[in-house]
């Protein structure tokens, strides 16, 4: 039976390199995003240059809608943060909240944990207070987002001054 696995044919050899395919925003085939997201994915685990990452994620049109794409997001967040280049991931959430398909509360809850999942919390902070300004609603899911976000940067203090503080500012806009 063993004998029968090493056979190789062009079928096997296609099913062994098929998650093997790269992702150019300048590609004549046109693949899904899910397959982009895929693609990413696998170039983002073995890149570590910051601009290759952006490019990266730029050409996959990368958004936390799809599980994979949450993948890749943190995938690309984690690379640029054991790498210190922290202005590439400020630019990198920047982009992606520019994007007229972002601007739903789902992503601003989620690039909060993004940025608490790179240490950057007081940009965290910074956000939470942008998006009230822009016109998303302070929420009790994106307060839980900010929290979670302290708990991944491992800054206690911060969560507890957050959890004691912000709650009485949601109380104020909304006129309880």
């Amino acid at each position: 039976m063993a004998l029968f696995s090493r056979i190789r044919t062009p079928a096997t050899t296609a099913f062994r390199f098929r998650h093997f395919s790269t992702v150019s925003p300048n590609s004549s085939t046109s693949l899904s995003t899910h397959k982009k997201s895929r693609a990413a994915l696998s170039r983002l685990k073995s890149e570590q240059d910051p601009d290759c990452i952006l490019e990266i994620c730029r050409a996959a049109r990368l958004t936390p809608s799809s599980h994979i794409g949450r993948i890749a997001l943190s995938v690309a967040i984690s690379k640029l943060c054991e790498g210190n280049h922290f202005q590439s991931i400020d630019t990198l959430l920047q982009e992606l909240r520019s994007r007229p398909d972002l601007q739903n509360n789902r992503f601003a809850s989620h690039s909060l944990i993004l940025y608490g999942q790179a240490k950057m919390l007081n940009r965290a902070v910074t956000v939470f207070d942008e998006f009230y300004n822009e016109g998303f609603c302070r929420s009790t899911k994106s307060l839980n987002a900010l929290l979670v976000a302290g708990l991944i940067a491992k800054d206690h203090v911060e969560v507890k001054r957050i959890f004691m503080e912000f709650p009485q500012s949601l109380v104020k806009v909304f006129h309880f």
